[in-house]
């Protein structure tokens, strides 16, 4: 399962979502392990089958912080 796929300027990418309402337990993009990159992998290597117009791909980290009243968030590109 990929959460998004997009494309901008060109480029591909994959984007795993992760969402924590504190930090005690890590960052949320730090929840994104080696088995889940390569389930993103595979997932985007069926699509790309489908889509072989795509040459240049991203596999990134999309992670959202909630705490209290603010929200954090920060995109990790390329993390492949």
């Amino acid at each position: 399962e990929i959460d998004i796929i997009a494309a901008n300027e060109g480029l591909l990418h994959f984007i795993e979502v992760k969402t924590r309402r504190a930090d005690v337990f890590g960052m949320p993009e730090a929840q994104v392990k080696r088995k889940k990159l390569r389930h993103i992998q595979s997932a985007a290597s069926d699509y790309l089958e489908q889509n072989p117009q795509w040459r240049k791909i991203s596999f990134d980290i999309l992670s959202v912080l909630w705490q209290s009243a603010s929200v954090r968030i920060d995109l990790f590109e390329d993390i492949s």
